[in-house]
This record gives C-alpha cells, sequence and structure tokens, in this order.
C-alpha cells in the first residue's frame, strides 16, 4: 500500500512540475512582435494620411512625417499581443496610412480600449500608447 502512494505521490509532483514548467516557458518565451523598422524609413515614404471619423489630413513634408514617425515607433514598442483583425474596435479612433514609393502602404491605428490606449498594426501586433502620444498623433489632424 505504501508503494502504491509513494508511485502516486511521484506521479503527482511531476505533473505539477511540469503545469509549472509549461507556465513559465509561456511567460518567459511566448512570441514577441516589435514594430518592422523598414516601416519607418523615410526614404522610401511618400506621403502620410491621418484619418479620423471628421477629417481626413496628408502631410507630404518630410520632417512632420519624421515627427509622426517617431511618436508611432515609440522606444521600440514591443507586445506579446498579436493583432488579429482587419481593423480593432475601439472609440476615437484614428488611421494612419504611411504610403510607399512602390505604391503599397502600411496602416496603423491609434484607438481607445477601455481607458487605454493602443497602437494597432492588422494581423501584426497591439502595442500600448501613452494618452500623450495618441494626442500627438490626432494633433497632426487639426
Amino acid at each position: 500500500m505504501k508503494k502504491y502512494l509513494f508511485i502516486i505521490s511521484i506521479i503527482f509532483v511531476l505533473i505539477i512540475v511540469l503545469l509549472i514548467s509549461v507556465f513559465i516557458y509561456n511567460i518567459l518565451f511566448k512570441n514577441v512582435y516589435y514594430m518592422d523598422e523598414k516601416m519607418f524609413d523615410i526614404s522610401n515614404i511618400t506621403n502620410v494620411t491621418i484619418k479620423n471619423n471628421e477629417k481626413n489630413f496628408d502631410i507630404d513634408n518630410n520632417d512632420d512625417i519624421k515627427e509622426l514617425l517617431n511618436v508611432i515607433k515609440g522606444n521600440n514598442r514591443k507586445t506579446r499581443k498579436q493583432s488579429v483583425n482587419d481593423a480593432p474596435n475601439g472609440e476615437k479612433m484614428i488611421c494612419v496610412d504611411i504610403n510607399y514609393i512602390d505604391n503599397s502602404y502600411k496602416r496603423i491605428y491609434a484607438y481607445k480600449y477601455i481607458n487605454y490606449y493602443y497602437l494597432e498594426l492588422p494581423y501584426e501586433g497591439v502595442y500600448k500608447l501613452s494618452k500623450n502620444d495618441y494626442n500627438l498623433i490626432n494633433n497632426f489632424i487639426k
């Protein structure tokens, strides 16, 4: 009987160790998504279009484009949350289209969701954004 309890105890401990290992692995090594540095290469950008519910605004000036991209890029934004939508569901939505020389574009959404602000690149990543950075992006429209 003691042998039987001993074997069950060892199996139980092994299961607990395995579960803890999986949990730690997911925390430490889960995918981390960074914004692609190539999308901020000003030499390949023709203009940037910013849209909200009220207005559309085109930015052609390279200095203004650099300033906007620096706000979007932040301090090497990274996330563990992957985007799975064409467009996010949020309030105060701002759409930023970065238009490139080869007629392609990269769409980025800035929005508020449950008292927090986010940047979302569809099917890439969802990045936290400060309220101040959100307001800076919004000020380019005005």
